[in-house]
């Protein structure tokens, strides 16, 4: 009796296996590559990022007598953050409570006209940032600084102790003065280490700490020099 061939259609398991096992493989090696392109994507935002705020400070300054953009400074009163929101005007009453920490920097989007997207830092996979609404009319601060505001900046309402100790937050600090960051929790440390003299540890504020993690082993800060350092 004659037999036909039957004809073979799709892959044998081990066919399947054995490109199952070739794809896991490439994956294996391009993985870390394209988390590594990613990785320095992120660098480059955040350095551009933090130069762009630079810029914006270094604006203020000249147009403000060589000062950091603050609010209303009480050297004895506590810091606060995030008050007088719809208050049309940062600097009267009925506007941001003394010594805001954000409303200082939200100037920058208020007068520099920074745009809100420059606060957000990109590495945005532990944390949940968004950013402002443009729409700045009557505003002194920003709508959720939780959510809006993702970097750290050198303290402009010292302490007493601090002012005595000669912290001032002007245009005329050492090149090497740390004045902004993004929120890896050494930030406090490292800042300390590059002061040009030893201030009081209010002297620096912080975004909330969050975990650490190996993506996020490096912190990135401006100082007043205009250059991006880790």
């Amino acid at each position: 009796m004659n037999t036909k061939a039957v004809a073979r259609n799709g892959f044998s398991l081990l066919e399947l296996l054995v490109v199952i096992g070739i794809i896991g493989l490439l994956l294996v090696i391009l993985l870390p590559a394209l988390e590594h392109v990613r990785h320095q994507s992120y660098i480059t935002k955040c350095a551009s990022n933090l130069r762009q705020i630079g810029n914006g400070i270094q604006m203020y300054e000249n147009e403000n007598a060589g000062n950091f953009p603050r609010t209303v400074y009480v050297p004895t009163a506590p810091l606060t953050a995030g008050t007088g929101v719809n208050s049309p005007d940062p600097f009267t009453n009925g506007g941001p409570s003394a010594n805001d920490l954000t409303a200082g920097i939200f100037l920058l989007m208020k007068y520099e006209k920074l745009p809100p997207i420059l606060f957000i830092c990109p590495y945005n996979d532990e944390t949940s940032y968004v950013a402002d609404s443009a729409n700045l009319t009557g505003r002194s601060n920003f709508t959720n600084y939780r959510q809006n505001l993702a970097y750290s900046f050198a303290n402009p309402y010292p302490s007493t102790a601090a002012v005595n100790a000669g912290y001032r937050l002007a245009s005329n600090l050492r090149s090497d003065f740390a004045m902004a960051s993004d929120m890896n929790p050494a930030w406090i440390s490292r800042a300390m280490s590059l002061m040009p003299c030893k201030v009081h540890p209010t002297a620096l504020w912080r975004r909330p700490t969050v975990t650490t993690t190996s993506e996020r082993a490096k912190m990135y800060y401006l100082v007043t020099g205009m250059w991006i350092g880790k």
